[in-house]
């Protein structure tokens, strides 16, 4: 489940193309979590493919409500999948649009191609351009996730280099009786 520290700030850097503006406020909300364990966290140049993703852009009305939502979204998308003999190409992802509740936010599946038969009802299809990006491998729970942004947006910084588009999460490994800090969160960001 996301932790409201994480969702207030991950929208703070969707269509921005300088996120520097939001680094005082990220330092801000990260430093509540310093008396716990660190996450551990490795940040990578990259180049991400060209994806095809199916998506459904939802609501949830407290931080509480994102975790059921994502998952009900993610079933909901998986039956489709299932429907037209699609394949997952990589692990479920989600982009997070507002910064207060309610949340909006956008469940993703990257697929191996295009259905055949056109998505119906709330599931949408995407194509995302590939390109240059940085990733921050992330193990720790998701309340600390800002962090995550904060080592995204001085990278930006310190190697002058800018955003290009939203970025998301995908969430590598399933959380599910796990100690937290074993849990995969890698945070995608493209850069120009």
């Amino acid at each position: 489940m996301l932790s409201r520290i994480s969702i207030l700030l991950l929208p703070l850097f969707f269509g921005l193309t300088n996120l520097q503006n939001h680094s005082i406020q990220t330092h801000i909300a990260v430093n509540k979590y310093d008396t716990v364990r660190e996450p551990k966290m490795k940040l990578e140049e990259t180049t991400v493919p060209d994806m095809i993703v199916l998506t459904i852009r939802d609501t949830a009305k407290t931080t509480n409500d994102i975790g059921p939502r994502l998952g009900a979204d993610y079933g909901e998308i998986g039956a489709f999948m299932n429907k037209t003999g699609i394949a997952m190409a990589n692990a479920p992802m989600a982009w997070y649009h507002t910064i207060g509740e309610p949340f909006i936010f956008s469940a993703g599946v990257a697929v191996n191609k295009e259905p055949a038969e056109k998505p119906t009802g709330r599931i949408e299809l995407t194509k995302i351009p590939g390109g240059k990006a940085i990733v921050v491998r992330f193990w720790g729970p998701y309340e600390l996730t800002a962090k995550a942004y904060l080592l995204i947006t001085d990278w930006l910084k310190k190697n002058n280099k800018q955003a290009d588009g939203a970025p998301y999460d995908i969430y590598v490994s399933d959380p599910s009786g796990k100690d937290p800090y074993d849990v995969q969160t890698d945070i995608y960001q493209k850069i120009r």
